[in-house]
């Protein structure tokens, strides 16, 4: 498998911006053989704590739009996203397929304490793995 990873110079809150970006990291990254493109946790915002750039899960354009990077560029992403599901907000990690499927959600578990991020957040419980062909 390989990987690349993005270093993303995000720009506070301003997803706008921040998918230009995305969308010229996955170009570079396609220059060279590469199955999964990597960004960092909330990807399209900039670390938020607060829940201000949380999106709900079920009608997020921000997932709908890596969806659809995935499908155009045939890569596996991983990106973050701040979700609101129910009453509650998860900095969540999104692994999405070449065919724009979500293969995963994965919530954080260990909240930063120093932002506060523990106080905003909910936490998830349990690691997640997943097998996909001969990835585990």
């Amino acid at each position: 498998m390989r990987i690349v990873l993005v270093s993303l110079n995000q720009l506070d809150k301003d997803k706008r911006t921040n998918r230009a970006r995305c969308r010229a990291a996955i170009i570079q990254a396609i220059k060279r053989p590469c199955d999964l493109v990597i960004f960092p946790e909330m990807t399209l915002t900039g670390f938020d704590p607060s829940g201000v750039t949380a999106e709900d899960f079920k009608k997020s354009e921000s997932l709908i739009w890596f969806k659809n990077l995935a499908k155009s560029y045939k890569k596996f992403i991983i990106f973050g996203l701040a979700i609101k599901k129910n009453k509650n907000l998860f900095n969540s990690l999104i692994l999405v397929s070449p065919e724009g499927k979500i293969l995963k959600q994965y919530n954080k578990i260990h909240l930063f304490k120093f932002a506060n991020e523990n106080k905003k957040l909910t936490r998830e419980k349990k690691l997640h793995c997943i097998e996909y062909r001969d990835w585990e």
